[in-house]
């Protein structure tokens, strides 16, 4: 661990003072306006020595392999779950059918969609709680029925589609072979026996234990775990600064930018599972398929599955470079 640090200290220390040298060189040489006498002086003053000149150009390759020995000393994470946020945007309107099937078709490990309870004690796959952004209609979910609500036509980019149930999209889902990553979003309009309720309604549905469940709501999480353990739990943390708020589930979703390697350590610890959202980003998705996250959510799965092949497929140095400057 030790070592580990120290490597990361140099290489970081070398980075800056080869960057800082390249910097000075840069504003050093560049054309003075003023007199010839005062051009002259300055001249002299900016010439930089064959040695200095070297020394920066040295750094700058230390730097480099140093960076190219790092990256080349991680493993490819092969098991961390490339999960599709919302289905596959670029085949449908999130959460749909069609982005489900979108999913599918792309290679995606799972799944991640929001379900919400309706007017009639139901459940719908709706993100919103407002149905504006994608129906045009100004009213919220818990305003509706469960029919009222499939019968709406949502849009987004050049497509549109059905608000679907939960129990059409878990039958669909069952038919693909797709495993689901289930989010309850909850509204604020929930009877206080929602999660017996909820459980009840995914037996019904035929929702499998397998399929993990989470939300933001801390409390809710943690009765579903105390009272039906035998699902898995997670909470979604948008930000996370110290110690977990609460170690009572299997699971945590957290945010790019709360990321570190110490939370994932201290999730390792306790025997739990790390997933991270939303990882679009090239140098991202490469960062997070050397790291131990057990799930990756994403807006483009099969891009991701691309780069992974193509990490475990050129692992030479000029592959990774390639990558890293990319």
């Amino acid at each position: 661990f030790l070592f580990f640090l120290l490597f990361r200290f140099t290489r970081f220390f070398f980075g800056i003072l080869s960057k800082i040298g390249f910097l000075s060189l840069l504003v050093n040489t560049l054309p003075v306006e003023g007199s010839e006498g005062e051009n002259a002086f300055l001249a002299e003053e900016q010439k930089y020595s064959k040695t200095t000149v070297f020394l920066l150009l040295a750094l700058f390759v230390f730097h480099s392999t140093i960076a190219l020995m790092d990256y080349m000393g991680r493993e490819v994470n092969t098991d961390a779950k490339i999960i599709a946020h919302r289905g596959l945007v670029f085949t449908g309107v999130e959460n749909t059918i069609e982005s489900l099937e979108g999913a599918k078709a792309a290679g995606a490990d799972m799944v991640e969609l929001d379900i919400q309870l309706t007017k009639d004690r139901e459940f719908v796959v709706m993100h919103d709680v407002d149905l504006s952004r994608l129906t045009g209609i100004e009213k919220k979910v818990y305003d509706c029925t469960l029919s009222e609500l499939t019968a709406m036509t949502v849009h987004q980019g050049a497509f549109s589609g059905k608000i679907p149930s939960l129990q059409e999209f878990v039958r669909r889902a069952k038919e693909l072979d797709m495993p689901l990553l289930i989010e309850i979003k909850p509204h604020g309009k929930e009877p206080e026996n929602f999660s017996e309720i909820l459980l009840k309604k995914l037996e019904e549905y035929g929702v499998e234990k397998t399929n993990p469940l989470m939300s933001l709501d801390i409390y809710l999480m943690e009765g579903i775990e105390e009272t039906a353990p035998e699902w898995k739990t997670g909470v979604v943390i948008p930000v996370q600064f110290g110690d977990f708020a609460t170690e009572n589930v299997d699971f945590y979703a957290i945010e790019d930018s709360s990321y570190n390697g110490y939370l994932m350590g201290e999730v390792q610890d306790m025997g739990k599972e790390i997933y991270v959202w939303t990882i679009n980003e090239e140098d991202k998705v490469i960062k997070y398929l050397q790291s131990p996250v057990d799930g990756m959510i994403t807006d483009d799965p099969g891009e991701v599955l691309k780069l992974r092949k193509d990490m475990l497929e050129d692992r030479s140095y000029y592959g990774m470079y390639e990558r890293m400057a990319g």
